[in-house]
């Protein structure tokens, strides 16, 4: 790609060249996000019939899927150790699900990725949650891909707002160790901004906005009640397992993407506006899809 656009003999070429592919990070972060879906609106009986089985099969792998996760995490958010948590996805469900429906909007997320990190480590990401790397349509989920959050967490999570960074994992694969750091507020929000401009620093940061996550601090005022400090940038938190075969670890390559892919989110300043655009054709005898992009505060403001 690089080599194509030093090749334009002017800057519109050059732009022509470039602009499908910025406007596919664009759909790859907002996907990342899960705030771009492709939903199926019309079917025949036969097909909703197929469809409700194979529902009923994926929701209940995935409910096992979920028992997994909170029974290796002890029923506890792994930040703030409240109980009865979310199991929250690393590698986001709605890509899993459009794996079967949207093959090539899944390829072409990959590809993205391929443009910015060698070729080995895509691979690597790849490999974690597809059996088959050359069969984007048969994704792999489990435990491995999960992490149990409190609601609020679970919500600033899916909205890029922190992200974990895997930083150590022990020998027998009992034990991992994150680093968690808030994202720090753009200040440009949706306009373009120079790509040299150096990202500001996480460091010191304990909320984003006006409200961080509390957590208690073991100690206790004179009428008893628990003191709490609210979780800051860099604070190392330990994830366990009795039993890496069957609870295993959620994956370090998952969390090393996550990683990535939460901070390019944080820094895009891309908090979309709720929008629906009905591509439905109408009477003419095939599924429509419905795009919509999503409001990725608003689940924030609803905890």
């Amino acid at each position: 790609m690089v080599f194509i656009v030093e090749q334009a003999p002017n800057a519109k070429i050059a732009e022509l060249c470039l602009e499908p592919t910025i406007k596919d990070c664009d759909s790859a972060i907002a996907r990342w996000l899960q705030n771009l879906s492709a939903i199926n609106t019309t079917s025949s009986g036969t097909d909703r019939s197929s469809r409700m089985s194979i529902f009923i099969e994926l929701y209940w792998t995935l409910l096992t899927d979920f028992l997994q996760c909170k029974k290796r995490d002890q029923n506890k958010c792994v930040l703030t150790g409240w109980e009865e948590p979310d199991a929250a996805h690393i590698y986001p469900h709605c890509l899993i699900k459009a794996s079967g429906r949207e093959p090539r909007a899944v390829g072409r997320f990959w590809d993205i990725l391929g443009f910015f990190w060698e070729e080995e480590r895509v691979e690597q990401w790849k490999k974690e949650i597809f059996r088959n790397p050359q069969n984007l349509k048969e994704p792999n989920d489990g435990c491995f891909n999960m992490i149990s959050l409190d609601k609020h967490p679970h919500a600033l999570w899916g909205a890029g707002r922190f992200a974990l960074r895997p930083i150590e994992i022990s020998a027998d694969l009992k034990e991992l160790k994150v680093e968690f750091h808030w994202q720090p507020k753009p200040s440009h929000e949706t306009e373009e901004i120079d790509l040299l401009t150096e990202p500001t620093t996480s460091r010191g940061l304990y909320k984003y906005g006006g409200r961080g996550l509390p957590v208690p601090t073991g100690t206790y005022k004179e009428d008893g009640e628990p003191e709490y400090r609210s979780i800051a940038s860099g604070d190392v938190f330990s994830l366990t397992t009795d039993d890496p075969d069957k609870l295993p670890l959620p994956s370090w390559p998952l969390l090393e993407m996550q990683w990535h892919l939460q901070r390019i989110a944080g820094m895009s300043g891309a908090a979309e506006a709720s929008e629906d655009l009905d591509h439905n054709n109408k009477n003419d005898g095939n599924d429509a899809k419905e795009i919509t992009t999503n409001d990725r505060d608003a689940t924030v403001r609803s905890v």
